[in-house]
């Protein structure tokens, strides 16, 4: 995987199955192209030849499939009520600039089984099952969610932050660590999820 930042702009290069890979580019609104799948594609192909590095990752490339675009809103939502529980983004939705989602999902499920195991068993009442299941989705959830509305923004990265960044490359089990916080392996520590700068 590798993922380049370009000002707003952020292009991230994931290698899949059949020895595709998914190409993600991704930009604040205001940059939006006009309507239409052609200029939908000819501003997400101008944009990758716009990083010499990521052109360069793509020469010979062959575009297997049509751009598409899509417009991501941060939600959080109620988690159960009378005969539902909500799990995942649908309870839980984040853009997907922190790659947050399938993680939260499997993490929601665990919880949820659990509590779904209690209240119908009867070792203790739904509701305060339920209510056992938001509480700690929500402990789970809530600084995640903060830094990916925060990342979300595209706003240029600081001095503070790229060094908080180029030390954690720099050390192996610092960077063991930020990769477990931020697939949801781990909670965040004391000091965030990268450091003071955030």
């Amino acid at each position: 995987m590798r993922v380049v930042f370009r000002g707003r702009r952020g292009i991230s290069l994931w290698p899949t199955n059949d020895a595709l890979t998914v190409v993600s580019l991704v930009f604040p609104p205001e940059e939006a192209p006009g309507p239409g799948r052609s200029a939908q594609a000819g501003f997400y192909a101008s944009s990758l030849r716009e990083v010499p590095e990521v052109e360069q990752a793509l020469a010979g490339a062959e575009l297997v499939s049509t751009p598409r675009a899509a417009a991501v809103r941060n939600a959080r939502r109620r988690a159960h009520g009378p005969g539902w529980v909500l799990a995942g983004d649908a309870g839980h939705h984040k853009d997907p600039v922190s790659a947050q989602g399938i993680s939260d999902a499997f993490a929601d499920a665990a919880v949820l089984a659990d509590a779904l195991h209690a209240g119908l068993s009867g070792s203790a009442g739904l509701d305060e099952a339920l209510a056992g299941y938001t509480a700690t989705r929500d402990a789970q959830r809530l600084e995640a969610f903060a830094y990916t509305c925060e990342q979300a923004e595209l706003r240029p990265f600081g001095a503070d932050f790229l060094n908080d960044l180029a030390r954690t490359a720099a050390d192996e089990q610092a960077a063991q660590a930020f990769l477990n916080t931020f697939v949801g392996c781990d909670a965040p520590s004391d000091a965030g999820w990268l450091g003071d700068s955030h």
